[in-house]
């Protein structure tokens, strides 16, 4: 788990400034969808900087916030200080530090199905019976549009990240004892970085591929050129703007 946590924490910047117009979006979506009872004690199962820990907390519900980044989780603790009715752990998503039957709902956006089928059966360990769980997860190998728009540019750096088809999404949480399974498409907007700037603001995600570590001077910049005219062909609506894509999987405990 560390190399997750140093990634995660190295992107904390971007995940601030690109990610978080995204998943806040998503936070409100599955929180209205949800219709938890008032005052509902919720769990949100890698938070990282807490869109929908606070959007929970300003519902009025009890809300605990887990990550196992550590500078991520200190910025969720700093975020969560004004709202007494919320809170922020590190913690390893295999190994959930609260009791059984804890909580009345569990969420987990873009997050818990990184950690593997131990933690969606630890989610419902922790969930009372009858109570719900959403788990927002990718529905393409590429992810995010960010990493299409640098995958579509540069193929070498092309790799299969973690993704699941809705099937293979639903027979997972069945698999760790969830009942009423479903699986719908989600959407959601996202900023884009101005066309110059885009491989600065994801250096960190870049860095962290071999094949890049391995490009020489010239391809970097090559790559550099490249993508700041494939983000303004999309400005310009010269090409398509990639869309969003990914699946909510709704069940009970």
């Amino acid at each position: 788990m560390q190399d997750q946590v140093n990634h995660t924490d190295i992107m904390l910047p971007q995940a601030i400034a690109w990610i978080e117009p995204t998943t806040e979006q998503l936070a409100d979506q599955l929180l209205d969808a949800a219709e938890l009872p008032e005052g509902a004690r919720i769990l949100d199962v890698g938070a990282g900087t807490g869109p929908l820990v606070i959007k929970a907390a300003e519902r009025g519900y009890q809300v605990v916030g887990i990550d196992n980044a550590p500078l991520t989780t200190t910025y969720l603790k700093g975020r969560v200080e004004p709202y007494p009715n919320a809170s922020a752990d590190l913690a390893d998503a295999n190994a959930l530090p609260y009791p059984t039957d804890s909580f009345d709902a569990a969420f987990s956006v873009l997050a818990v199905m990184y950690a593997g089928p131990d933690a969606v059966a630890e989610m419902r360990r922790v969930v009372k019976p009858g109570g719900t769980v959403a788990i927002v997860h990718w529905a393409k190998p590429h992810m995010s549009p960010y990493t299409e728009i640098i995958w579509s540019t540069s193929k070498e750096l092309s790799v299969d990240l973690p993704h699941m088809g809705a099937d293979d999404f639903a027979a997972l949480l069945s698999k760790a004892g969830f009942t009423d399974v479903r699986v719908d498409p989600i959407e959601a907007s996202y900023p884009m970085p101005p066309a110059g700037e885009f491989l600065l603001e994801f250096s960190p995600f870049l860095v962290a591929s071999p094949a890049y570590r391995t490009m020489s001077p010239r391809n970097r910049a090559d790559l550099d050129i490249a993508l700041a005219e494939r983000v303004r062909r999309i400005e310009t609506g010269q090409d398509p703007r990639p869309v969003f894509e990914a699946l909510v999987a709704w069940a009970r405990a």
